[in-house]
């Protein structure tokens, strides 16, 4: 936690926020004249354009073989008035996880958990995203993947 705290810190003097320096450095993403992130597709994972996988710069404390991915989205992920997600967002993100990570790294589903933080938990709240947690991932595939998604 000190470690994240003062590389928060520095980022927040060097970049003005976390937000900007997700943008700028680690998602490279350009915002529109107003600031704005704008999505290709608005339909959350409509575009792979629109996403961003990254391995967590400050990964939770898991145990040994647990790799922990953030799917960073351009387009808002529907949530109900509560601010959870609805069902549909549940399937859409389960499919996107079961196709991307389960098919695309040749995992077993029992091998991957997905899940998204609700506001106030979450770091950084002006960026839609969600967590991946993957169990001994083939870790020379899972580097292309991220290393190329987002950018096809």
């Amino acid at each position: 936690m000190k470690v994240y705290l003062e590389a928060k810190r520095q980022i927040e003097q060097q970049y003005g926020g976390i937000q900007n320096y997700l943008i700028k450095e680690r998602l490279e993403w350009i915002p529109s004249e107003n600031g704005q992130i704008i999505a290709e597709n608005d339909r959350f994972l409509g575009s792979n354009h629109d996403v961003k996988i990254l391995f967590n710069d400050f990964p939770y404390g898991v145990e040994d073989g647990i790799v922990h991915l953030v799917v960073w989205s351009k387009a808002r992920i529907p949530q109900n008035s509560e601010g959870y997600l609805d069902d549909s967002s549940k399937s859409v993100i389960e499919d996107y996880v079961v196709r991307t990570f389960g098919k695309g790294l040749n995992m077993s589903r029992d091998r991957i958990l997905w899940f998204k933080n609700w506001g106030a938990l979450q770091s950084v709240r002006a960026l839609e995203h969600f967590h991946i947690l993957l169990r001994d991932p083939p870790m020379k595939q899972l580097n292309v993947l991220v290393s190329t998604a987002g950018n096809v």
